[in-house]
């Protein structure tokens, strides 16, 4: 039996990218990959995020964010681009109790961004998104 990859190919990484992007030109949120200081914790997270914004100031995504989803990517910087919009899609459903939850608003947004060829990759990003709403449980905090 042989194991299916679990990588996001080129172009949804592509369309990954591209997402991150106009979700910080439109949002006015400029971000990068460095350890913040403090706590961590998505939630702790998403409320930086929302601080960050407000004050026009950097947000720092920790580099171990990359790697919550368990998943590969062709581009590697697929990886925390999908992060930063992970917590992004946090921070909205914790400011607005009628929003979907992260992982479908995420999708939402990502599918915009995507390539029809790009279906496949989408069920993996929802099952890995999936298990992170899990593993945070982010709900309620």
């Amino acid at each position: 039996m042989t194991m299916r990859s679990r990588q996001i190919s080129s172009p949804c990484c592509l369309g990954i990218i591209e997402s991150a992007a106009n979700l910080s030109l439109s949002g006015r949120i400029y971000w990068t990959v460095a350890t913040p200081p403090g706590d961590l914790t998505l939630p702790a997270l998403a409320r930086s995020l929302s601080e960050h914004r407000r004050r026009d100031q950097v947000f720092l995504l920790p580099p171990e964010a990359g790697d919550w989803f368990r998943l590969s990517f062709a581009i590697d910087g697929a990886r925390h681009a999908l992060a930063f919009q992970y917590v992004w899609a946090v921070s909205v459903a914790a400011r607005e109790r009628s929003s979907p939850n992260p992982t479908d608003l995420l999708l939402w947004w990502l599918r915009a961004a995507m390539p029809r060829q790009c279906a496949r990759d989408l069920r993996r990003m929802r099952r890995a998104l999936s298990a992170v709403d899990r593993r945070f449980s982010w709900h309620g905090q």
